[in-house]
C-alpha cells in the first residue's frame, strides 16, 4: 500500500511513469502497475465518502 501512495504522490508531483520508475528504481511495468493500482484506491474511498454523503 505505500509503494503505491509513493507513486502517486510523485505522479502528482508532476513525474511521469518512466521518470518514477527510475527514481524508485522499479520496471516500468510494476510502477505503471502501483499507479493504476493506487487511483483505484484513491476512486474506492471517494465512492464511499461519496455514499457516506448521501445519507
Amino acid at each position: 500500500m505505500d509503494t503505491r501512495r509513493q507513486v502517486v504522490k510523485l505522479y502528482l508531483l508532476n513525474l511521469n511513469i518512466q521518470e518514477i520508475s527510475i527514481y524508485m528504481n522499479w520496471s516500468i511495468d510494476k510502477t505503471r502497475n502501483l499507479l493504476y493500482r493506487g487511483f483505484a484506491d484513491i476512486r474506492k474511498i471517494l465512492r464511499a465518502m461519496e455514499t457516506q454523503n448521501e445519507k
